[in-house]
């Protein structure tokens, strides 16, 4: 996971779409910072979007809800 936060640069979110209820990562483990974005309820299997981040960087959404 930490390569794919260096690649995307200082506040790049990682986004994951899940089907999970919960965090599909590890965050405690990784030690990185992850919160819920949004449920998409319309999807056949409710979705969950995910994003992720450096844990001492704030999660910017970009308006996203």
């Amino acid at each position: 996971m930490k390569p794919c936060l260096d690649l995307l640069g200082p506040g790049g979110p990682f986004l994951q779409l899940t089907n999970a209820f919960s965090s599909p990562l590890p965050v405690h483990r990784l030690g990185i910072a992850g919160q819920e974005v949004c449920r998409v309820w319309l999807n056949v299997l409710p979705a969950q979007i995910w994003a992720y981040s450096e844990r001492s960087l704030p999660i910017d959404h970009g308006g996203v809800r």
